[in-house]
């Protein structure tokens, strides 16, 4: 008779333990026990894993998945992003010089452009796909995602297709897909948008789309209708399963199906269409609302974000009559003095991101013009079920979103001089903590992000096991550093300043997928990489540029304000809302270059200090 052990247990017992596993580590324990739970934890143990620890990330499932490989990832990401390991690089156009010893701005303007960027993952997976609006041109980079080869660009330059600067320039871009190939799509300030495609290397547009049809032409000839802001296209927005391309400039939302045939001419015109400036609403305002934003919530259901509208957020039915759009903040009210809307004034919302967690359509995340970012549930009728504050700059809007499932987000500041990140917790209860790999010790994790406020005050180790120095199993009960590792006052919210005038701020952000070890920001006159990377993984980026771009490691003065917790209770905001601008807050800064100790239970990694 075989003797019972931990690897003769049934395939479903052992799937359950790797479910209760804190440590990636610990699976690959499990799987070395024998032949058998290698095979298992191959197979199945490692999608268990992932699915249990980080079950709101979006991982899209193929048949060459290899689990072990995004179990690696995802844990080493969180880890990332608790200890601050990032790294900046810069793309930049090569700037001429005069005949005089001035430089100019690249193409002769007195003012370089303003760019955008997207970024998504090719059909194969085997490529990041991220594409670039820089001015009239368009510039389309293929990474590998195994490293195996190099970076290939692609340059669409704007001149040889008639395009002038400023007029001509790229406003918006999305990356879509059509038989296996990856596309891009491109708005331009004229109003056209163009569809591109790497069966040609992206060199010459596809199909052209028009926005809007003959009773909406005759509609534009309205004066306020042919402002450089109304006439620009300011969004274009993918969706996969209805293969629906929205695209939205000045007040109208265009609706087209890309599955069907352009007419004779290669023009796709738009199935259905929405002006947002023939609402009630609207109408009685007297002034059109721009669409800043726009977001499939699945394919029959989109939101969209308007400027300067006393109705700012709206969500929509794409019905076969055509879009049917609704208030989404039904009871400005909930919370007593903040948040307040008041129905005579417009304000504004700037960006907005679908929440995915849990597989749910309907939580959105939005960035409002009084500073706030509004996490609501669709579903229901408050105007958020969630609210979030930066508490150092408490009123400066967001410019742009990117959302982690339900683990995390990332925002940038609208009004800065200088590039502002914010990192936010969505403070959900997490299943995955990378401390819990770190060795156990009878000591505080380091540096201490000091006070946060009366609120969430410092907390205070009890011991519930035999020793503070040690975790046991049997009880339960952590060491003195895995307890305080967990709790919210070691894992504060956090903001980093690029100091350099010459970017402006973020005007959007952008990442492949939930799992892309870079996302990408907007500049003037370029882009900026901020690439997750711990200590001894830094110096394995090596950032590359198309012909007549230049790329390097960021160079500018990086400061971290540490920022507390920014999920906000009633009280924080209230005292907010009556006008009390002093709040609790731990405000710690902390300079990269700065001297740190290499203590392994440091909370921030030596990344940040080189």
């Amino acid at each position: 008779m075989e003797k019972a052990s931990l690897g003769s247990l049934p395939d479903e017992l052992l799937l359950d333990i790797v479910e209760h596993l804190d440590t990636a580590r610990d699976v690959a324990h499990l799987g070395a026990l024998t032949k058998r739970t290698q095979s298992l934890v191959q197979r199945d143990g490692w999608c268990t894993f992932v699915k249990t620890h980080f079950s709101s990330l979006n991982i899209p499932a193929v048949s060459h998945t290899k689990w072990d490989n995004v179990a690696n990832r995802a844990t080493y990401l969180d880890r990332c992003w608790d200890k601050r390991a990032i790294v900046f690089s810069t793309l930049y156009e090569n700037k001429k010089i005069s005949k005089g010893s001035r430089a100019t701005v690249p193409r002769g303007q007195s003012v370089s452009f303003r760019a955008v960027v997207d970024a998504g993952i090719s059909p194969n997976h085997d490529d990041e796909v991220l594409a670039v609006g820089a001015g009239e041109d368009l510039i389309i980079r293929l990474r590998p995602q195994s490293g195996s080869h190099a970076d290939k660009w692609h340059k669409l330059e704007g001149k040889t297709h008639g395009y002038r600067p400023g007029t001509g320039d790229v406003t918006a871009v999305a990356i879509t897909e059509h038989e296996g190939m990856p596309r891009v799509v491109a708005g331009r300030a004229n109003g056209d948008v163009q569809i591109l495609s790497a069966e040609d290397d992206f060199a010459q547009s596809l199909q052209n789309l028009s926005l809007t049809d003959q009773d909406q032409q005759n509609l534009a000839s309205d004066p306020m209708r042919k402002s450089p802001g109304q006439l620009a296209v300011s969004w274009v927005e993918w969706e996969p399963q209805s293969n629906l391309l929205a695209s939205s400039k000045g007040s109208l939302l265009a609706l087209h199906d890309l599955s069907v045939s352009s007419d004779d001419d290669g023009i796709l015109t738009p199935t259905s269409h929405y002006d947002f400036s023939q609402g009630a609403t609207a109408v009685a305002d007297g002034e059109p609302s721009l669409v800043r934003g726009v977001k499939f919530m699945s394919k029959d259901v989109v939101a969209c974000a308007l400027g300067g509208s006393k109705e700012p957020l709206r969500w929509g039915r794409l019905l076969p009559t055509g879009p049917e759009f609704f208030n989404a903040v039904k009871r400005p009210h909930v919370i007593e003095v903040a948040a307040q809307i008041q129905e005579s004034v417009r304000t504004t919302v700037r960006a907005i991101e679908p929440v995915r967690g849990g597989g749910t359509e309907s939580l959105l995340l939005s960035a409002w013009d009084d500073g706030t970012y509004r996490l609501m549930d669709l579903r229901t009728p408050s105007s958020h079920d969630a609210l979030y504050r930066d508490k150092f700059q408490p009123t400066e809007a967001g410019s742009s979103l990117l959302v982690y499932g339900t683990e995390r987000f990332i925002t940038s500041t609208h009004h800065s001089r200088v590039p502002v990140l914010h990192f936010y917790d969505f403070r959900w209860p997490k299943s995955y903590y990378h401390s819990a790999a770190i060795p156990c010790a009878d000591e505080d994790p380091s540096p201490n992000p000091g006070p946060l406020s009366w609120d969430y005050p410092r907390p205070e180790y009890q011991p519930r096991g035999p020793s503070p120095a040690q975790c046991d199993a049997q009880s339960g009960s952590l060491c003195r550093f895995h307890d305080l590792a967990r709790t919210t006052y070691f894992r504060p919210d956090a903001s980093i300043s690029i100091g350099n005038t010459s970017y402006d701020h973020v005007y959007n952000l952008a990442k492949a997928s939930d799992l892309s070890d870079s996302f990408y920001c907007s500049l003037r006159g370029g882009i900026m990489e901020a690439s997750w990377r711990l200590n001894h993984h830094r110096d394995s980026i090596g950032p590359s540029a198309p012909a007549g771009w230049r790329a390097g490691r960021a160079q500018d003065k990086i400061i971290m304000f540490e920022t507390g917790t920014c999920l906000c209770r009633p009280s924080d905001w209230n005292s907010v809302g009556r006008g009390n601008s002093h709040m609790p807050v731990a405000m710690e800064s902390i300079e990269r270059g700065a001297h740190i100790s290499r203590n392994p239970h440091q909370r921030i990694d030596e990344t940040f200090w080189y």
